[in-house]
């Protein structure tokens, strides 16, 4: 087995053709990590989450660390990984959410109706945000054959 650096060519396939990142969260003593859906749109991460434990602690420290893998799909031995950091920043700006709102629903067309349904839900209790993850350095490997 080989590790190498990823090409930007692959860096690219990775954010484009992956659906789901690991966040890391470090704030007040503590530190969290989660997974989430996310697009890669215009240099940046995008992700619907809802507000709780990740969004307190973006606020206290906007800093986070994210990882995105293939390893779901490939197996523990023959992946792509690509790890970076980058500033957690809440989407406000109205133009913004309508461009990445379809696109993100328009990424998971195979979520399960309860899940719809939960959002749906949390959308009306105002507990739903769009965030963006803005990188500020990325890095990528990928083990295979040598």
């Amino acid at each position: 087995m080989a590790f190498k650096e990823l090409t930007m060519t692959e860096v690219d396939e990775l954010l484009t053709g992956e659906r789901a990142m690991r966040i890391g969260f470090d704030a007040n003593n503590e530190r969290y990590l989660v997974p989430l859906g996310f697009i890669w749109h215009e240099g940046a991460l995008y992700a619907m989450t809802t507000r709780g434990r990740k969004t307190r602690m973006a606020a206290a420290n906007p800093k986070v660390s994210f990882q995105i893998d293939t390893s779901a799909r490939t197996g523990l031995f023959s992946w792509h990984s690509l790890s970076g950091e980058g500033t957690f920043e809440v989407v406000t700006d109205s133009k913004e959410l309508e461009a990445i709102s379809p696109l993100l629903v328009s990424r998971f067309p195979d979520m399960p109706s309860w899940m719809h349904a939960e959002y749906a839900e949390k959308q009306e209790q105002g507990k739903v945000v769009f965030v963006r993850i803005r990188p500020t350095r990325m890095t990528g490997r990928k083990s295979e054959p040598a």
